[in-house]
């Protein structure tokens, strides 16, 4: 993971770098860290990870999962927690749309 800390250095400070082979095991953890924090399953090897980048504060991997383009910067961190699905098929939008067109009475004659 030696590696790993020195792409997520150079990421932190925005700097373009070449992708480790542990990329995807890295961005795991990040996305982990950010998600959960000190309740992380792998919170001291993520920890360990972060120290060797030279970032103290777990809060900076938000930012780092956006700069690697992860994320946005507007990410809905609770929808990702709680695994709540933000995209519908093409099905769905169409049923959507045809109730939204249906008239609504108020039960009143």
């Amino acid at each position: 993971m030696k590696e790993g800390g020195a792409w997520l250095k150079k990421a932190a400070e925005a700097k373009p770098s070449q992708a480790p082979q542990c990329k995807e095991q890295v961005v795991s953890l990040l996305i982990e860290l950010a998600l959960h924090r000190e309740e992380a399953t792998n919170f001291k090897f993520g920890k360990d990870l972060l120290q060797r980048a030279g970032i103290s504060d777990i809060a900076e991997v938000r930012k780092i999962l956006v700069h690697l383009g992860i994320w946005e910067a507007d990410e809905n961190l609770d929808l990702l927690r709680f695994q709540v699905r933000s995209s519908f098929s093409e099905e769905q939008h169409a049923e959507s749309e045809r109730v939204s067109q249906k008239e609504i009475s108020d039960g009143r004659t």
